[in-house]
């Protein structure tokens, strides 16, 4: 076990093993007798040169001063001097703060900090000795954050600098290690912005994680004894230009040389097996060559590197991982490797090739692998692949053609959506499913084909905005369409499977349809289904049809002149009519025996004249038939017990009101302009607001005593001529609004 004492000093005071430190750079030469000349060189100075006879003494200039260390020549010999001479500055860094330890096999040592050195020191000397024993190590925040900083000179006998020695000492231009130093710590320059120069003597054998990160070094020439290159050692170096690995590298770990922006080329040395996550991302490399044992190209490896034109990938590799070459533009990558089996989310997102073969071995495609690979014209997929994940190809716009292979078994959500170039499609059997939009806006597709057996779950709209797209095989044992899945396409005809269930929501939406047979099993077909399909003048329901909700806009906006609702229908529309707003739309027939308990009608239907109600029909509810301007009359079940909106039905001329309406709705016969006859029936205990407005050819109306609530201009624009018969009343209840009936003559308890 360790012990420890600590120690605090003005000055250190060198032995005579700081000679290794002083710095040199003046040469000696031979002499001949006459004159000698000494020169005294010190680190930042100018050299100054004096001469003497031969024999003779001269006296030293001062040393230059250098802020928080005390100097010295390296000699004190200047008498009788018989040849050139060099003579160096040795300085001595005050107030370091020394820590002793012994043991572990070391015998006694120091550790060296700051201390109580003056924070305006500039260079710093760390030597080989205190007290006459060795200091081996640079301790853990030892210098960090020195602001002044600017030179570090370490002597030899160092063998390690602690985690984040030097950490934020954003002014530290140099670092002079020894060929004794082993190890540099996790974080040890990080930050220091200004570290342009470092040497790393061959005995060095760990670079810790971060060591260098964020620094200004241009080159870099690692010693052989490194054989691991830790996580995000040069991170954001972004002066780097040149990086030297020796033979003997093994890994390069996470981030370790991500973004720097200066780094065009790197020979990675063969005996290397790892390449970690994020290395070399954000660089400036053109082209690099993987060695061969590599079987993974790790995250975001190369992601980013903008000037990657050409890659030589090693026959060993498996795997390329998620964002593994991500905006690199790898104009020259044609074939994968043999032996790759797996690409990874986003891994060529955004890449430059025009052709790429797949080798045989690949089972997975992950998603947006080749997402806005723009210049991607053609693929050549594998038998062996199992799955293409979400967003694989998306935005492939040159991508012509794709043969998919008998084993694959799922297509992702937008795997394939707008690849624009994309012509044909054949889906093979064994495919179990397909994801929303997968095909969705391949606006040049033409044709889809499903292959006989081929069933798999879909997702929605998987050729939605396929405007091209008028030829579509639908395979036999498919029980449902999804939602929005030929919807804006150019399908004209198309044959529905016998085995069909179900027509999900906006299935054919704005296709220009013109017929459609229903198959018998179809029980449901969804909101919008048909929706601005203004072709479809006709569809057919099977004999024996089974059909039981036609969900709402169903059949909005269609061609349909007229229109037949099977006996089999429960619910047709919702809150919402399904035959909305179609402009041709003369009649609606309910087939007799039907079980619709409410009818939703037809907003905006400007030919409708006619719904045609089958006796028995227990019907309860009719509701919207706003805008339909044709419509001069309705006759419905006895069953009927409310009827709701016929604003701006101009052409309506009379309407009996069922017996056990209760309530005459907001604008429920605003603008009938050509209503003359109405009966409000007893029971009616609420006239909404504009209720009968505009209803300029109505001349009266009674109002039964048991209505109690009178809306807001309920009788808005009636004039003099048009009288209100009041029952109940022998004057306007305290909680009629003064507006509710216009300039209408009023006659009370009529």
């Amino acid at each position: 076990m360790k012990g420890k004492r600590y120690y605090l000093y003005g000055m250190v005071l060198l032995t005579a093993v700081i000679s290794a430190v002083a710095l040199s750079g003046c040469s000696s030469s031979g002499t001949e007798k006459g004159t000698v000349t000494v020169t005294f060189c010190a680190a930042g100075e100018e050299d100054i040169v004096l001469t003497t006879e031969y024999g003779g003494s001269i006296t030293p200039p001062k040393v230059p001063a250098k802020i928080g260390n005390e100097g010295r020549w390296d000699t004190e010999e200047f008498d009788g001097i018989t040849q050139d001479m060099t003579v160096n500055a040795i300085y001595e860094t005050q107030g370091l703060e020394y820590t002793d330890y012994y043991g572990g096999g070391l015998g006694r040592y120091y550790t060296v900090s700051k201390g109580q050195m003056d924070e305006r020191t500039e260079e710093l000397y760390i030597p080989s000795e205190y007290n006459g024993n060795r200091v081996l190590e640079i301790a853990e925040y030892g210098f960090e954050g020195l602001t002044s900083l600017k030179r570090v000179v370490c002597a030899e006998g160092l063998t390690d600098i602690g985690d984040r020695a030097f950490q934020k000492c954003e002014v530290l231009e140099m670092a002079e290690l020894p060929e004794s130093l082993v190890r540099i710590g996790e974080w040890a320059f990080r930050m220091c912005s200004s570290l342009a120069s470092v040497n790393f003597p061959d005995s060095l054998s760990e670079i810790g994680k971060g060591a260098f990160s964020n620094c200004d070094l241009k080159s870099v020439k690692l010693p052989k004894e490194i054989t691991v290159l830790e996580d995000s050692v040069f991170y954001c170096c972004d002066a780097l230009e040149s990086v030297e690995f020796p033979e003997t590298l093994k890994a390069i770990g996470d981030a370790a040389f991500f973004s720097c922006s200066l780094l065009r080329t790197v020979d990675l040395p063969d005996g290397l097996t790892e390449i970690g996550p994020n290395a070399f991302a954000y660089t400036s490399l053109s082209s690099i060559k993987i060695p061969e044992g590599i079987t993974q190209i790790s995250e975001n490896t190369f992601g980013g590197c903008r000037a990657l034109q050409a890659i030589v990938l090693p026959d060993s590799l498996i795997s390329i991982e998620s964002l593994a070459f991500m905006n690199c533009p790898l104009k020259a990558l044609e074939t994968l490797p043999a032996g790759l089996q797996s690409i990874e989310s986003c891994a060529f997102m955004r890449c430059s090739m025009e052709k790429l073969i797949f080798p045989e071995h690949l089972q997975t495609i992950g998603s947006s692998a080749f997402y806005q690979c723009t210049s991607l014209k053609e693929i050549t997929l594998p038998e062996s692949l199992e799955s293409i994940g979400e967003e694989a190809f998306m935005d492939c716009t040159l991508l012509k053609e794709i043969a998919l292979s008998g084993s694959l078994e799922s297509i992702g959500i937008n795997a394939f959506s707008y690849c624009t170039s994309l012509r044909e499609l054949t889906l093979p059997a064994g495919i179990k499913s397909i994801g929303d939009c997968a095909f969705a806006e391949c606006l040049a597709l033409e044709s889809a084909v499903f292959s006989s057996g081929c069933l798999p779950n879909m997702g929605a709209g998987i050729f939605s905005g396929c405007r091209s797209l008028k030829y579509v095989t639908l395979p036999e044992g498919m029980t449902s369409i999804p939602a929005h899945m030929l919807d804006l396409t150019a399908v004209r005809e198309i044959s529905l499977p016998a085995s069909l269930e179900e027509i999900g929501m906006g299935a054919f939406r704005k296709c220009p349809l013109e017929r459609i047979e229903i198959p018998k099993n179809v029980t449901s077909i969804g909101s919008s289904a048909f929706w601005g399909c203004e072709s479809l003048t006709q569809i057919v329901f099977a004999e024996d049809c089974r059909l039981e909700n036609i969900g709402y806009y169903a059949f909005l906006q269609t061609g349909f002149r007229e229109f037949t609702i099977p006996a089999s229908v429960k619910e047709f529309g919702g809150v919402v009519g399904a035959l909305d707003s179609c402009a041709n739309l003369e009649r609606v027939i309910i087939e007799e025996g039907s079980r619709l308990t409410s009818y939703i009608g037809n907003i905006n239907c400007p030919k409708l004249t006619a719904v045609i109600f089958p006796k028995g029909l227990q019907l309860e509810t009719i509701d919207s038939f706003s805008g339909c301007t044709s419509l001069k009359t309705l006759e419905y079940p006895d069953t009927v017990k409310s009827l709701g909106l016929f604003r701006g039905c101009t052409s309506l001329e009379t309407i009996k009101l069922p017996a056990g309406q209760t309530r005459i709705g907001r604008r429920a016969f605003m603008d009938c302009t050509s209503l003359y006859s109405v009966e409000i029936p007893d029971g009616v205990t609420s006239i909404d607001e504009q209720a009968f407005s505009g209803c300029s050819s109505l001349k009266s109306i009674t109002i039964p005593a048991s209505v109690t609530e009178i809306g807001a201009n309920a009788f808005e624009k009636w004039e003099s001529g048009q009288t209100i018969y009041v029952k109940g009343y022998t004057q306007k209840p305290a909680d009629w609004p003064d507006n509710w009936c216009g300039n209408a003559t009023v006659v009370w308890n009529a």
